[in-house]
C-alpha cells in the first residue's frame, strides 16, 4: 500500500509537469534557472506547510500541520510526511504535495479503471 501511494504521487507529479510543459508554463530554460533547494524545511513555517515553486508561478497552497511524522532527505528526494488539520496524512516529495488522505480515493479510482476496462470480465 505504501508503494502504491508513492507511485501515485510520482504519477501525479509527472502529469502536473507534462501539463505545465504542454501549456507553455515551463520550459527547460526556466527549470534550469530555478534549481531545487538542498533543504525544504523553509516550507514549514509557524505550523503551516507552504507548497510553492516554479511549477505554479504566482500560486501557493498551504496546509496547517498538526504533527510532522517524518522528514528526511533520501538518496533521490526530500521526503516529508505530516498530519494536517484538514487533509489527514500528507506525503510531500521535494516540496510538492503528492497525495493526502482526503483526496487519495480519487487516484485509486483512476488507477482502478485501467485494468477494469481492459479485462474482458471484471468482477
Amino acid at each position: 500500500r505504501q508503494t502504491c501511494h508513492i507511485m501515485l504521487g510520482l504519477r501525479r507529479r509527472l502529469i502536473v509537469l507534462a501539463s505545465a510543459w504542454l501549456a507553455g508554463q515551463i520550459n527547460s530554460h526556466r527549470m534550469v534557472e530555478f534549481p531545487p533547494p538542498k533543504d525544504y524545511s523553509h516550507l514549514l513555517v509557524d505550523g503551516w506547510f507552504h507548497e510553492r515553486g516554479p511549477l505554479w508561478p504566482g500560486q501557493a497552497f498551504t496546509l496547517q500541520v498538526k504533527e510532522v511524522l517524518y522528514h528526511q532527505k533520501s538518496k533521490f528526494q526530500d521526503v516529508l510526511v505530516f498530519d494536517s488539520e484538514t487533509h489527514g496524512r500528507v506525503l510531500v516529495l521535494d516540496g510538492v504535495i503528492q497525495c493526502t488522505q482526503r483526496d487519495e480515493y480519487s487516484y485509486q479510482e483512476m488507477i482502478a479503471h485501467v485494468p477494469l476496462f481492459s479485462h474482458p470480465n471484471p468482477e
